[in-house]
């Protein structure tokens, strides 16, 4: 499928899990366990940067109902203002509820920030949905940060052996899917008990870092 298919399928399974979301996830003790130490590594490096320039604004992409983004700001203990941008108009009016300031045009609005203290981009930068896509988020998000702002992403690591990804990598080269236009990592999946797919794509630190070069 085209980026934008891609974009269309994860959009329309989170509307379906849009009001219950948040209870399901934190329904699944490991996934709860993970996020809530991301959440805390992250309130932590907050903190330190904000002993060397006050922070001020925080951008959250893919930013779902705003409740990880609002964790992360009480367990830092700091006051700034988060910004947030999602693709579901539903997670966007649950967000907005919570009090975050609402972009949803961020990706076509090349003047939306430029001095952003951080960016937080948690599981969803693993939707994106090839390296052109990721690679032009990383770009958008380096020109919005200020000089010294942090970025945070939290990815899905294809050589974990308790995850899908050394799976992915042997079904990858078995059936050819690169001649198929897909990359070594990508899944179509659904969430148990509903049908709606959705998109991920595994990556590793090699990958990563010649994305972050």
């Amino acid at each position: 499928p085209k980026p934008t298919e891609v974009s269309q399928l994860v959009t329309q399974y989170y509307k379906a899990q849009a009001t219950d979301y948040d209870r399901l996830d934190l329904m699944d003790a490991r996934r709860h366990a993970y996020t809530k130490g991301i959440n805390e590594c992250i309130a932590s490096r907050l903190q330190k940067l904000n002993q060397v320039h006050v922070v001020k604004e925080v951008l959250d992409l893919g930013c779902g109902t705003g409740r990880r983004a609002m964790e992360i700001r009480s367990a830092s203990g700091l006051t700034y203002r988060i910004h947030g941008a999602d693709l579901s108009p539903e997670m966007t009016a649950i967000a907005a509820n919570r009090g975050l300031q609402m972009h949803p045009h961020f990706w076509n609005d090349n003047s939306a920030f430029n001095e952003l203290d951080a960016v937080t981009f948690l599981y969803a930068f693993s939707h994106l949905s090839n390296r052109e896509e990721r690679l032009h988020a990383l770009i958008k998000i380096h020109d919005a940060l200020r000089p010294g702002g942090m970025l945070f992403v939290d990815v899905f690591n294809r050589e974990d052996p308790h995850e899908w990804g050394p799976q992915l990598t042997e079904d990858f080269h078995r059936w050819c899917l690169g001649e198929q236009g897909y990359e070594v990592g990508d899944v179509f999946y659904t969430r148990t008990g509903t049908e709606q797919l959705a998109f991920l794509h595994y990556t590793n630190a090699e990958e990563m870092q010649s994305l972050l070069n």
